[in-house]
């Protein structure tokens, strides 16, 4: 199975180096392809699979985009606040689920800017609008973050901001459609307005409610610097201490009722630690690190429920599988890669001798293979 998982995730990167997108009938070809060779040499089948199902998704996201004929032209829009905005210096963030997009032939998500903005929109707010839209684009420079790819990444067909001269009319507030998201904007919120300094409450929102669009650009820089960046995002190691801090608790409680038996209690746990793993992503703004620990956090505990003891690379393909089914564009992310391999290679040398020397030992082996290992797909 794993070696199957490998050929789809690497059927689904070739989409990423094509010029064009194959047609329908071109992707129903690729797919009868894969049927047929199945039996034979299923490697090949399943890439063949991966590329098929990720074209497909891709033709289905890019549908929706805004034209680059249309750049910068100006239209009406009424569409609902869908995520926490975020504030910068004289401007405020924030994405747009369009309710009209036939009527207005918008794309149905768009990220806007409100320059010199004198109100914060809310997550579940309904907002009209005029605004300026520009295709999704961005620079694509040697070592530099992909804008158009993050934009991609995010479902978002086109940005733009509102239009000079006119002001954006609060419609309706309705908090209970977009309740975890309302959540996080009130966290962000209070936060924000808590006496710390700015840079200390931006950091703060990142690392509870995952906004990080506060931090000022300097600090980012110095984070980068100093090699710490990747611990501002919530990742699988803040979810992954969440599941573990709910069953450790469970196991407490577990204290004041002996008496239940043991398959029982094993179902409770499975139940509440993924349904405590699942509300902490969502709060923390269901990003690709906290979704695929979920994921394998939810595997784990299926085969827990089951009683099964699956392989450890078993386990990891299934999580792959899931991930890139579910979400195509996840193998353009550095942070796939680098999470499965580190992870593979650290259940790999878990095993550790007896005493602190075999622990001492463990330690230092995994760390020399996660840095072998991890220097190609770093570079």
């Amino acid at each position: 199975m794993p070696w199957l998982v490998l050929a789809f995730c690497a059927g689904a990167t070739v989409v990423h180096f094509l010029a064009v997108l194959p047609t329908l009938v071109g992707l129903l070809a690729i797919a009868m392809a894969g049927i047929l060779v199945w039996r034979r040499w299923p490697v090949i089948a399943a890439m063949l699979f991966g590329l098929a199902w990720t074209a497909f998704g891709a033709r289905q996201i890019v549908a929706d985009d805004w034209p680059c004929t249309r750049d910068r032209e100006v239209i009406d829009l009424l569409g609902v606040v869908t995520a926490p905005a975020t504030r910068r210096e004289g401007w405020v963030e924030f994405d747009l689920r369009v309710l009209d997009p036939a009527g207005s032939g918008a794309p149905r998500r768009l990220r806007l800017s409100w320059y010199e903005a004198d109100a914060i929109p809310l997550p579940g707010q309904q907002w009209r609008m005029t605004a300026r839209l520009r295709c999704r684009n961005g620079f694509s420079n040697p070592g530099t973050p992909d804008r158009e790819l993050e934009l991609l990444r995010q479902r978002l067909g086109a940005t733009g901001y509102i239009a000079s001269g006119t002001r954006p009319i609060l419609l309706a507030d309705r908090p209970w459609q977009y309740p975890v998201q309302r959540l996080r904007a009130r966290i962000a919120s209070d936060i924000g307005a808590s006496r710390s300094s700015r840079a200390s409450a931006a950091v703060l929102q990142g690392l509870s409610v995952g906004v990080r669009g506060n931090v000022p650009d300097k600090l980012w820089e110095a984070f980068a610097a100093t090699g710490i960046a990747h611990l501002i995002a919530i990742s699988g190691m803040h979810v992954t201490g969440c599941a573990l801090f709910a069953l450790l608790l469970l196991r407490s409680a577990w204290k004041l009722r002996p008496g239940m038996p043991r398959s029982r209690r094993i179902e409770i746990e499975m139940a509440v630690v993924v349904a405590v793993t699942a509300g902490y992503a969502m709060l923390a703004g269901a990003s690709l690190p906290t979704l695929r620990t979920l994921v394998m956090v939810t595997v784990v505990a299926w085969q827990r429920v089951l009683r099964r003891a699956t392989p450890v690379h078993l386990t990891l393909a299934l999580a792959a599988l899931l991930l890139v089914a579910t979400d195509p564009l996840a193998v353009t992310s550095s942070g796939f890669w680098l999470s499965f391999v580190a992870t593979a290679v650290l259940l790999a040398l878990i095993d550790a001798g007896p005493g602190w020397l075999g622990r001492l030992s463990a330690f230092l082996r995994a760390q020399a293979a996660i840095l072998l290992l991890l220097t190609p797909v770093l570079a």
